[in-house]
């Protein structure tokens, strides 16, 4: 599996402990390769796709809603469903909710960065990472933590 854009951003997510929310959170894959910058700083990578890949929809701009006290999780659950992108959610013992409800008017990749730099100097934050799945024909977006 090779990565199409590598999406990483400081989060201001508020974070519960896993016990109070562990109906919530699913973790169907470990997170196999961890990437970040190491400065923090909001980016996208554009990377190659593999040989015999096409991107097809992408960076067509759409509206994506959040809304306040949504988690993290949900939302981009949601993005994802409407972004024909499978959603792997590698961040056991964190409870992600946003702060503020906003429009953003972006690409789904663009809008996944957007909303990730929307949470500063959270240890551990999420990173996400989008990879091309030839197996399933299908974007695989994968949010896990940072190494701190």
């Amino acid at each position: 599996m090779k990565p199409i854009h590598i999406i990483t951003a400081f989060l201001s997510f508020v974070i519960f402990p896993q016990s109070a929310f562990a109906d919530l959170l699913i973790n169907p894959f470990p997170f196999q390769e961890r990437l970040s910058d190491d400065l923090g700083e909001s980016l996208i990578h554009d990377i190659e796709p593999a040989a015999g890949h096409e991107f097809s929809s992408e960076h067509e701009a759409h509206l994506w809603s959040v809304k306040r006290g949504d988690s993290l999780q949900d939302i981009l659950q949601r993005w994802s469903d409407m972004n024909d992108t499978l959603l792997l959610w590698d961040m056991d013992g964190y409870y992600l909710e946003a702060s503020k409800t906003m429009d953003i008017n972006a690409s789904y990749e663009d809008a996944v960065n957007a909303i990730l730099s929307e949470f500063n100097g959270l240890e551990g934050r999420p990173i996400g990472t989008i990879y091309q799945d030839a197996q399933v024909a299908k974007k695989v977006l994968v949010i896990s933590p940072s190494d701190y």
